[in-house]
């Protein structure tokens, strides 16, 4: 009867997969419900420390100083609770099957510095149209937008898109400037006459 079960067991094999794999070449997929490994998202961590403080088992350490993330994955217990607590979520619970590891140490982790928001210049406006329900909506778009809303809007009244420039006296140089942009034409002019004067001095 032994003999029996023996080889059925032993031809049932020949038709299924094998159980085992060659690890770590290999691994299985990990089983539904697995809790995994925590893992911490060094983007939107901001180093507050209430994953460490609420760790029951001490395996995460903050320091908020040197600016690192550190976490025993040996002494954590995957309760998760760090992952319920942090205020930015930053603490996710990974299900995949982690790398051997040939040493018992913490994985430490560096949290960039968040990146300052650089002081935005003087705010650019356009040139008034004449006509306040335009202007009001010029008023609410991009720079870049308005300036090209207001173009056609003034193409389409007949009226030109931009303000003259003052001639300088030159007609070489009123000739060029009548074929830049016009915050170009206005930068140029402006120069020209700066040396102008100088040269007058």
């Amino acid at each position: 009867m032994g003999g029996f079960k023996l080889g059925k067991m032993t031809l049932g094999s020949l038709f299924k997969q094998p159980e085992t794999c060659l690890y770590p070449l290999e691994q299985k997929k990990a089983p539904a419900g697995r809790k995994g490994f925590v893992i911490v998202d060094v983007q939107t961590c901001i180093l507050c420390g209430i994953c460490m403080k609420r760790c029951p088992c001490g395996a995460i350490e903050v320091d908020k100083k040197g600016r690192t993330w550190a976490i025993n994955h040996f002494q954590c217990v995957q309760c998760g609770y760090c992952v319920s607590e942090c205020p930015k979520k930053s603490l996710v619970m990974n299900p995949d099957i982690p790398h051997i590891s040939t040493k018992i140490e913490p994985e430490v982790i560096t949290v960039p510095e968040p990146k300052k928001e650089e002081p935005e210049g003087e705010a650019k406006t356009v040139e008034p149209t004449g006509d306040p329900d335009m202007d009001a909506k010029l008023a609410k778009l991009p720079y870049d937008k308005a300036v090209k809303l207001r173009a056609a809007f003034m193409a389409k009244q007949g009226k030109p898109a931009e303000p003259s420039i003052e001639p300088t006296g030159d007609p070489d140089m009123d000739a060029k400037l009548a074929k830049l942009p016009y915050e170009k034409a206005v930068k140029v002019r402006a120069a020209f006459m700066a040396k102008q004067n100088k040269e007058s001095e």
